[in-house]
């Protein structure tokens, strides 16, 4: 009876070793658990003052403008005016641009974005958003050249979606393009992806700064040609939604020597 209670005593003991192993691991999970949550609490509160910081001051500026029109309308010239009510309208369409893409980047990271996908014709999509951006880019005298196949690429896509990440890429090329040069637009396909590429001539983005281009709120120190605005969350939004696609993006880049985004989409079967 000795030796079996020994037995016994033995079996319950390497038990306990096992269930103090699992629960120190139980432990650590469940502290590594916490850290990632804090970090991402920490993230996501540091993401909501940058954006109440940023739709903060073009408003203010904006009400600034609006208070001295109507407290001292007689104090300021019909020139001065125009250029407050620009100024004015320029902000506060920043704001806006802002919240949409805000509004966006929440759906997204907390998956309520649903995409609309139907069959559509990617060729002809990168067409009419390239002429849609040609109005903006004269105000530059920027070119925007394009090659593309010539017959019809058909893709299973949320064509709005899909479109939002075109402007957004051109967009980009145009802020940071010098003027006087071109933005080249290129699209090819294999058997199963397609790929699209715009290459700019502009101020490029530093080596340091590349590997955040994606980031939510990361403003590169390269700064845009003509003081344009940026969000920081443009790149960051569109390349979720290639991902939500099935596709890839990625940056090629030299500083004063331009930028090449490009991102692929899978081709429908």
């Amino acid at each position: 009876q000795l030796i079996n209670l020994n037995s016994e005593i033995n079996r319950l003991q390497r038990e306990l070793t096992k269930e103090k192993v699992l629960l120190e691991r139980t432990l650590n999970e469940l502290e590594k658990a916490n850290d990632e949550l804090k970090s991402l609490n920490d993230e996501k509160n540091r993401f909501l003052n940058m954006a109440a910081h940023d739709l903060r001051s073009p408003i203010s500026t904006a009400i600034s403008y609006l208070d001295m029109l109507m407290h001292f309308p007689d104090q300021f010239s019909e020139d001065q005016k125009k250029e407050f009510l620009k100024n004015t309208d320029e902000r506060l369409r920043h704001s806006i641009d802002l919240m949409t893409e805000l509004l966006d980047f929440t759906k997204i990271e907390s998956g309520m974005t649903q995409l609309d996908k139907g069959e559509h014709n990617m060729t002809e999509l990168v067409e009419q958003t390239i002429e849609f951006n040609r109005l903006l880019a004269s105000n530059k005298n920027i070119r925007i050249s394009s090659s593309l196949p010539e017959h019809p690429l058909i893709l299973s896509i949320d064509r709005n979606k899909v479109e939002q990440v075109l402007n957004n890429l051109i967009s980009n090329a145009l802020k940071f393009s010098y003027k006087n040069t071109e933005i080249k637009i290129k699209v090819t396909a294999n058997i199963d992806a397609i790929s699209v590429s715009v290459k700019d001539h502009g101020v490029g983005i530093p080596e340091k700064d590349q590997p955040h281009v994606f980031t939510p709120y990361h403003k590169s120190s390269s700064q845009p040609t003509a003081g344009e605005s940026s969000t920081g969350l443009g790149l960051a939004i569109s390349k979720r939604i290639v991902e939500e696609h099935g596709g890839t993006m990625h940056l090629e880049s030299a500083e004063k020597k331009g930028s090449t985004f490009t991102f692929t989409l899978p081709i429908s079967t």
